[in-house]
């Protein structure tokens, strides 16, 4: 009994602490009762301010209806089934493009595209400018830096023959050359 008691015994100052506690409980409840917050000044909208606003989301509303999908360059070896449809292939021409790259091949030109897809030539013009084939494809069909119609025999040209003939820079042409008489390579006569 003596433990349950001494959780009911206050202090002089606990006492007052619970006492001025419970007094500002009671004015905050009678505030919040008695009060009118209800007051224009809470209330006050401006009008102007939020049809202005709403123009803005309106306007914003209608560009997005108005955008359109962007076709960008694309490499056609990665045509997905979406972007295949989106651009305006048939099931049966994108499933034949999969099916080549199944085999681990890929598609360099616009013309191996059409002939392994089979799409249309009205589609293919559409298409064709946008592909974007990797550089080092673009470089093997743009570039012919090297000639392989050589006439002279290479085991006894010089440096400046070979340069000339075949388009090499100069350093390689007198490298090969200084190779060659560095393994002390005698022509067969």
């Amino acid at each position: 009994m003596k433990n349950i008691k001494s959780h009911f015994v206050f202090t002089k100052q606990q006492r007052s602490g619970v006492f001025v506690l419970l007094l500002l409980i009671v004015v905050f409840q009678c505030i919040y009762f008695f009060a009118d917050f209800t007051a224009d000044e809470f209330n006050v909208v401006d009008q102007q301010k939020i049809t202005a606003f709403q123009k803005e989301i309106d306007s914003l509303a209608l560009i997005k209806k108005a955008s359109k999908y962007e076709v960008r360059p694309y490499n056609p070896n990665f045509i997905t089934d979406y972007k295949g449809y989106v651009l305006g292939m048939s099931v049966e021409e994108i499933d034949r493009l999969h099916d080549f790259r199944k085999l681990n091949k890929y598609v360099n030109s616009a013309k191996e595209f059409q002939k392994i897809t089979q799409v249309s030539d009205s589609l293919l013009l559409v298409m064709s400018p946008k592909f974007k084939f990797p550089d080092w494809v673009i470089k093997m069909r743009t570039s012919n830096r090297y000639s392989s119609s050589y006439q002279k025999d290479l085991n006894k040209a010089e440096a400046k023959d070979i340069y000339k003939a075949t388009k090499l820079e100069y350093k390689l042409a007198y490298r090969v050359v200084n190779f060659r008489k560095k393994l002390n390579w005698v022509p067969f006569l």
